[in-house]
């Protein structure tokens, strides 16, 4: 059937004269052409359609970068990372000599024990942020240099050069500062230790007016805070109130003065002694109140009133977590040699690794402070809390 049905189909194309069958072909191939043709033309339409009629976006053009902007971005980028700007050539303007005003060339000098190869990884970060990407790199292993060679689509190309320089002084250690006396006053002067941009410890005394506002907005703020626990001096007033320890002091009464400073102080992790020239020199005295200490988990530190503390000796024998003073920043009376003070810390870190320093809360120390600790952070001083030292 299907055979015959194709037969007569052929047959009625054939029938005619020659001439319509020739003039059929004709318009039939002609249609055929015609047809290809417009497929080829709307084929090659479709392919100079624009990317967003598929749903893609063009990318816009490389907008040219704007180098006072960026010198800036990058200048705070170094400070963020406490790395010294005396020590980068190229970073305020251009170098000059340069051999164009679209390239930046930044020479990047540091010293012997300096962990380049850490910001190294971060300046890289930071400068993919802006649209700076790698066209080079290598590390001579002799010298310690490392060459970055860096563009935008803009044309920007940005050298950098990072060399070692034995000149240049590091001091790599860690440092606790820790403020006493918070509680009696809350001032400017208490508001810009709240400022301070590093980790502080507020010691706080228990039973002063303003000591649980003080505490929970030091906790509030992310720095850690420890009860500056009154303790019987060799001299002078005791501070009485119920939160003093006393040589002589049974186990449970020294419990019942913690838990009530605790109570005045919730979050505190730890204990310093406020005075206490007579109790951290009694052995007994410190045996019992390191057992309480053990029993809420709290760490100590010695302020050392006196060259005769055994706190700290008692502490460690109880497995008690214990630090010791290292040196006073200030005094009550006078803040004038904390700068110097600060700065013999430091220059012993080489040798002793770690620190801690306690300051009190005047208004001199709240503002001599802050830059103090940025200064030293420049040169390699990490400031940390309390139990990063005990970790050590």
């Amino acid at each position: 059937m299907r055979r015959s049905f194709r037969n007569r189909q052929i047959s009625t194309v054939h029938k005619g004269p020659p001439s319509r069958r020739r003039k059929a072909v004709f318009w039939k191939l002609a249609g055929v052409v015609s047809l290809a043709s417009l497929l080829a033309l709307l084929y090659t339409g479709w392919l100079r359609l624009p990317e967003r009629s598929s749903g893609k976006k063009e990318n816009p053009p490389a907008s040219a970068l704007d180098t006072a902007a960026f010198r800036n971005d990058l200048s705070q980028f170094f400070l963020r990372e406490y790395f010294p700007p005396e020590w980068i050539d190229g970073l305020a303007s251009s170098v000059p000599g340069a051999a164009s005003p679209n390239r930046i060339d930044l020479t990047i000098r540091f010293p012997q024990q300096f962990a380049i190869h850490s910001l190294a990884v971060r300046l890289l970060n930071f400068l993919e942020n802006h649209e700076f990407h790698p066209v080079e790199s290598y590390e001579n292993l002799l010298t310690g240099e490392l060459h970055f060679l860096l563009s935008r689509k803009d044309g920007t190309t940005l050298d950098i050069r990072c060399k070692r320089d034995a000149n240049l002084e590091w001091f790599p250690g860690e440092v606790a500062v820790i403020i006493d006396d918070f509680g009696y006053h809350l001032d400017s002067s208490t508001e810009k230790f709240f400022r301070i941009p590093f980790p502080v410890t507020f010691a706080i005394i228990p039973g002063t007016e303003y000591a649980r506002e003080i505490a929970q907005k030091a906790a509030h703020l992310g720095y850690d805070v420890l009860i500056h626990l009154p303790m019987e001096p060799e001299e002078g007033k005791v501070e009485q109130k119920g939160y003093t320890i006393m040589t002589g002091m049974t186990a449970s009464q020294m419990e019942r003065v913690l838990k009530r400073a605790l109570e005045q102080i919730p979050g505190a992790v730890g204990v310093n002694n406020h005075m206490g020239s007579k109790a951290t020199a009694d052995r007994r005295t410190m045996a019992r109140f390191m057992q309480v200490l053990k029993k809420y988990n709290l760490i100590f530190v010695d302020s050392f009133t006196t060259r005769k503390s055994v706190a700290y000796r008692m502490a460690v024998s109880q497995n008690v977590p214990a630090l010791k003073l290292t040196t006073y920043l200030d005094n009550r009376e006078s803040s004038l040699g904390l700068a110097q003070k600060l700065e013999e810390v430091v220059k012993n870190l080489p040798k002793e690794k770690n620190a801690v320093v306690i300051g009190h809360a005047r208004a001199e120390t709240a503002r001599l402070l802050p830059a103090e600790m940025a200064r030293w952070a420049f040169r390699g001083v990490r400031f940390v809390r309390l139990r990063q030292l005990l970790n050590q």
